[in-house]
């Protein structure tokens, strides 16, 4: 790959990889507000627990188990404290700022949006890709070296004027003499049939690598865009349909509990399912999130600055 090429390839995959990490901190800090509403929920359940267990009708077992499944939000806390670090230091060094500095993140909001149109992106693909556009390179340099070869069969003249002074000479011009030659490169027709040959070679096979680049960057955009489209069903699975129900059951476990009409097991198992489906959609959503960054770095443009807004529906995701 040319030094220009390979420099956009560098700086483009440095960029996926920043945008990357920017999600996967704000991730994080999503998943540490979820973890501090877990342990309010949880402070709940423990706290009516333990007035049941005060005037008798609960055991010490269930308040035991309480206090246990508090004390594992707690801990897993802790493990998502020590991912973001290792995440802002990773950032930090990437964009070699201090890694012991911290970062100022502000949650994003949901993205369900495709940033230009599939049929945009395959024009940006086989025009702004590094990889295919040095391919386009080599071809017009190929061929260029063809037509070269091909112009080393037409005889190329050669016009020579020359004018001499002698020192004790009158005149300005003592003597003048000219002269034409001629290279005949048909005499040696072998020699040029083998350069030609070989240009030609080199343009079939440049050409050859161009349409491969062109086909496997296609391939490469397929499937991303198929990819996109997975993460944005199960988004749109999770935000239409599991996270409400989940809600919905927690709070009616909640109430029952309250009211003696559901065991605290029962209760404690619809919190960590709501737990688990948050967990999943928010790195889903950072999964999609990255997608969409793997796409900018795979058409070799800031799709952004292409001017198509959230409401233009030929982006939307369907």
């Amino acid at each position: 790959m040319g030094a220009f090429e390979e420099a956009r390839r560098q700086e483009l995959d440095v960029i996926a990889k920043a945008k990357a990490s920017y999600y996967q901190i704000s991730n994080f800090y999503q998943l540490l507000d979820i973890n501090h509403a877990d342990e309010a929920s949880l402070v709940q359940s423990v706290d009516s627990t333990r007035s049941k267990f005060e005037v008798g009708t609960q055991g010490q077992a269930d308040l035991l188990l309480a206090e246990n499944e508090r004390q594992k939000i707690i801990e897993a806390r802790r493990d998502i404290e020590q991912k973001l670090s290792d995440q802002e230091s990773a950032l930090n060094v990437l964009m070699n700022r201090d890694p012991l500095l911290l970062w100022a993140i502000q949650l994003l909001m949901r993205e369900n949006y495709l940033p230009a149109p599939p049929e945009r992106l395959r024009q940006l693909v086989l025009a702004n890709r590094p990889e295919v556009r040095e391919a386009q390179t080599k071809v017009t340099a190929a061929r260029a070296k063809l037509e070269l070869a091909k112009r080393e069969w037409i005889p190329d003249p050669t016009v020579s004027l020359e004018a001499e002074r002698y020192n004790a000479a009158s005149q300005f011009v003592s003597q003048v003499g000219g002269g034409v030659s001629i290279n005949i490169p048909w005499f040696n027709g072998k020699k040029y049939r083998a350069a030609e040959r070989e240009a030609q070679g080199e343009l079939s096979a440049a050409e050859s690598d161009f349409v491969s680049a062109q086909t496997e960057s296609l391939g490469l955009l397929r499937n991303q865009l198929q990819k996109i489209e997975t993460l944005h069903h199960h988004l749109e699975l999770y935000s239409d349909n599991l996270l409400p129900t989940a809600r919905q059951t927690v709070a009616s476990y909640q109430t029952d509990y309250e009211g003696d009409k559901a065991t605290l097991l029962v209760l404690l198992s619809s919190q960590r399912n709501l737990r688990e489906l948050e967990t999943m959609y928010y790195q889903d959503l950072t999964d999609y999130r990255v997608a969409l960054a793997e796409l900018e770095s795979l058409v070799g443009l800031d799709v952004r600055t292409l001017g198509l807004s959230k409401e233009n529906p030929t982006g939307k995701m369907r």
